[in-house]
């Protein structure tokens, strides 16, 4: 197993014998019986399994608009390189009770634990967005099957969660057998209606308004919305954080409600 990252609560003052749970370095879930001041023996409690089927409505294809005439919208937002965003955009979400889908990718939850920990913990969903962010036009199926599970037990080791049976392509390149691939691993793989640019910063002509005005002109029910935690690595500016408050209330004044992309698992 590789040895336990928790113990549970008791295990480091048993007497007699008690019996914790904690997740080891595989990934998975073991129980440990102790005996006094030392241990017995380690059974496997639970690992992750593979991922639910993918709907037949869902299969061959990269998502980009929950299937809804409701007015309703998904913000979702990529953390690759960077966290700077991601205590005021989590604020922001909480403040006005507006769910959230968080697409992690491997780099980012082990470069940033606690950021990781505090998404997971705070009640978003949490999407697999590959382990080092490649281009999978350009990468084998061997490395992209490696991304995507590799990611997953990243997610779930970091931030104790989970990862949803949802993806989305780095840089949103992808190829029609790309899709098969994910799907066989029992993926959706999740794009977006509109990107903010938020990512572009003020250095590439964007401004917290330009982003705000750009995804309110995209409205339409079921749109999924891009935007990402990560500051622009030239002005360190986080336009989607910024920009995060008058979103949501641009769009709730166009009568839209916000929901999680738990409609496409």
């Amino acid at each position: 197993m590789g040895g336990l990252y928790v113990d549970g609560p008791g295990a480091s003052f048993a007497g007699g014998r008690t019996v914790s749970v904690g997740r080891g370095r595989d990934g998975a879930f073991w129980t440990r019986t102790i005996t006094g001041t030392t241990w017995t023996t380690d059974r496997l409690a639970w690992a992750p399994g593979p991922p639910p089927g993918v709907p037949s409505a869902l299969r061959g294809r990269n998502v980009t608009r929950i299937p809804t005439t409701a007015k309703v919208a998904a913000l979702t937002f990529d953390a690759a390189w960077d966290a700077s965003g991601v205590a005021s955009i989590r604020a922001t979400l909480q403040r006005e009770n507006a769910p959230a889908t968080f697409f992690l990718v491997g780099d980012f939850t082990r470069g940033f634990p606690v950021y990781t920990n505090l998404l997971a913990g705070s009640g978003f969903r949490i999407g697999n967005h590959s382990d080092t962010h490649p281009d999978f036009t350009k990468i084998s199926d061997a490395t992209a099957r490696t991304q995507v599970t590799a990611a997953r037990t990243a997610i779930f080791n970091t931030g104790g969660a989970e990862p949803r049976a949802l993806f989305r392509f780095p840089y949103g390149a992808y190829t029609a057998s790309d899709v098969t691939l994910l799907n066989g691993l029992g993926y959706v793989p999740v794009g977006w209606t509109v990107d903010s640019l938020g990512w572009q910063g003020t250095s590439g002509g964007q401004t917290a308004a330009k982003v705000t005005a750009r995804v309110l002109a995209a409205a339409r029910p079921g749109m999924i919305v891009l935007m990402h935690v990560g500051a622009n690595p030239d002005d360190r500016t986080t336009l989607d954080a910024d920009a995060l408050p008058a979103i949501i209330k641009g769009l709730r004044d166009a009568g839209y409600s916000f929901t999680t992309l738990d409609a496409l698992k």
